[in-house]
């Protein structure tokens, strides 16, 4: 395995542990987190007794590079993105578009917000993030008879990786 997939594989560790805060107790408007599925599992059941849920679906054909060069150390910045799905039942047809607003107000604050637990920590040296930032949002209106809410972020992740020469 390489450098840069096990470092996207600790970068999404630590999404999924922030995902995993999606609660109401934690003060968030969904219980999303207590059922985090597998990273990349694309098939959800909305129809199963599973949801709320949460899916992070890293994109790893999506990525920039640039070359860094500061004294003695050579590195690549890269930048990849990662989708994060909830999927929530929904209250009726006219509360879904503020039930969407709350939960990606979640989702942001949950990715974004700083944290001193060394699982969640953006900033520890082993995973070298230098920024995270919202990409996309995206929400699926339930169809008529329909009794869930689809809503989608998508961030990407800057982080470096060093090369010592």
């Amino acid at each position: 395995m390489s450098l840069t997939a096990s470092r996207g594989r600790l970068i999404a560790d630590v999404l999924n542990a922030r995902l995993a805060d999606l609660t109401v107790s934690n003060g968030y408007s969904t219980n999303a987190g207590n059922n985090v599925l597998p990273t990349g599992q694309k098939d959800i059941d909305p129809s199963s007794d599973n949801l709320p849920c949460v899916v992070l679906l890293p994109n790893p054909s999506v990525a920039t590079a640039e070359d860094s060069n500061d004294e003695g150390l050579s590195g690549i910045i890269l930048s990849r993105e990662f989708n994060i799905e909830v999927v929530d039942t929904s209250p009726d047809q006219e509360d879904w578009f503020e039930q969407s607003e709350d939960i990606i107000r979640d989702i942001m604050q949950a990715v974004k917000a700083p944290s001193a637990v060394p699982a969640k920590n953006w900033r520890s040296k082993t995973l070298g993030v230098n920024r995270v930032t919202l990409v996309a949002t995206n929400v699926e209106p339930p169809a008529e008879g329909v009794d869930y809410l689809q809503v989608s972020a998508t961030f990407a992740v800057r982080y470096v990786e060093r090369f010592y020469i």
